[in-house]
């Protein structure tokens, strides 16, 4: 699961809940990708993040660049893994 920014660190947490109510029997890990991690690290998505997003059979996705904290459209984008083109992803994690 990717929470990210904003409100996705409070809806993600709520929605793995009602999934788990409603009887899912998920494995759930959460990848440290949001606007402070690009801060503190410079990458948008981290080459195993990738690789780890790549072998998910789905991916539950939060909210995607919090204003105040993204220093310029490209952490948003690059965040929108589904906007991507695969060629990209691919040179990124190879």
């Amino acid at each position: 699961m990717v929470p990210c920014d904003g409100a996705g660190k409070e809806v993600v947490p709520e929605a793995v809940k009602v999934l788990r109510a409603a009887g899912a029997d998920f494995e759930f890990e959460e990848l440290d990708i949001n606007a402070d991690a690009y801060l503190r690290d410079g990458v948008p998505i981290p080459a195993d993040a990738w690789k780890k997003l790549a072998a998910a059979d789905a991916i539950l996705f939060g909210a995607v660049g919090w204003p105040p904290q993204t220093p310029s459209s490209s952490a948003p984008s690059a965040i929108r893994a589904s906007r991507i083109p695969t060629t990209w992803q691919e040179s990124c994690c190879a």
